[in-house]
C-alpha cells in the first residue's frame, strides 16, 4: 500500500498497466476524476453503487422491442465486451448479490467471463480494466473482491489537476485548498470550492458565497482564505 506524495503518479501508472486497481481516499479528492482520464477524459463507464443497486441494472435485462423482448447489455457488460474502463464507485456499499456478480468480471483476463440471461457467454476484452474507488479503507472490501485488486493506492491530497482547475476558477483558491489537506481534519472540499468559485464569479459576496458553498464551516474557511489573500 502507498501513502507517499507520489501517489497520483503511481495511480496513473497503475491504471495504465494493471487490470484491477483499488483507489482509497476522502470524498472530493479526485478518485473518479483520475479513473475517468483526468483533464483528458476517456470513454470510461462509471457506476455509483448503493445497497439498492440490482444486478440486472448493471449487467443487463430484457426490454420490449415491438412484439418481442430483446436482451439489452447493462453498463458492466458494455465495458467488459468493448474493452472500456469500468469505474466502480463505493463497491463496499453494494449488496451481496452485486458483489458476487462482479467477481466474475474482476477475475484474471484469462478467466473472466459472464454468462448472460439469454445464454450468451461473454469473455473479457483484452483492453477491459476496472478501477474501484472507496472513501474508506480497502480493508472494508469483501476479501474475495480485495484479492482481485492488483494494486491498492491510498490518496491523501487532492489531484493536482483539480487544484489547477480551482486556481483557474478563482485565483489562489486551489492553493488554499491544497494546503488545507495537510491537516486532514481541516481539509476543504474541492467540490464545495468549485461551487464557491462559481458563486464568486457570478458576483456573489464572499461571505454569502462561503455560507452557500461551505455551510457550517463558512466562517472558518472564509478566515483562512482572507489570511491567504483569496478574496
Amino acid at each position: 500500500m502507498t501513502t507517499n506524495l507520489n501517489a497520483w503518479t503511481l495511480l496513473d501508472t497503475a491504471i495504465k498497466h494493471l487490470r484491477v486497481v483499488c483507489v482509497c481516499g476522502k470524498p472530493g479528492i479526485g478518485k473518479t476524476f483520475t479513473a475517468q482520464g483526468g483533464n483528458n477524459p476517456t470513454d470510461a463507464i462509471s457506476l455509483n453503487l448503493s445497497e439498492d443497486t440490482v444486478v440486472q441494472e448493471l449487467f443487463g435485462h430484457y426490454v420490449p422491442k415491438g412484439n418481442e423482448f430483446v436482451y439489452h447489455d447493462g453498463p458492466v457488460v458494455t465495458a467488459f465486451r468493448e474493452g472500456k474502463t469500468l469505474v466502480i464507485n463505493e463497491l463496499s456499499r453494494a449488496s451481496g448479490a452485486v458483489k458476487d456478480a462482479l467477481l466474475a468480471i474482476l477475475d484474471s483476463k484469462e478467466s473472466a467471463r459472464i454468462t448472460l440471461a439469454d445464454g450468451e457467454t461473454v469473455h473479457a476484452n483484452k483492453n477491459f480494466r476496472a478501477v474501484i474507488t472507496s472513501n474508506d479503507s480497502a480493508d472494508d472490501l469483501d476479501p474475495a473482491l480485495r484479492d482481485r485488486c492488483e494494486c491498492v493506492i491510498n490518496l491523501i491530497d487532492p489531484h493536482p489537476g483539480l487544484i489547477e482547475a480551482l486556481n483557474s476558477a478563482w485565483a489562489g483558491l486551489g492553493d488554499a485548498v491544497k494546503d488545507s489537506w495537510k491537516d486532514q481534519t481541516r481539509a476543504i472540499s474541492t467540490r464545495a470550492s468549485f461551487a464557491y468559485a462559481k458563486l464568486r464569479n457570478a458576483g456573489v459576496p464572499q461571505d454569502t458565497a462561503a455560507i452557500l458553498a461551505y455551510s457550517e464551516r463558512a466562517k472558518d474557511i472564509t478566515d483562512t482564505l482572507k489570511l491567504r489573500g483569496v478574496q
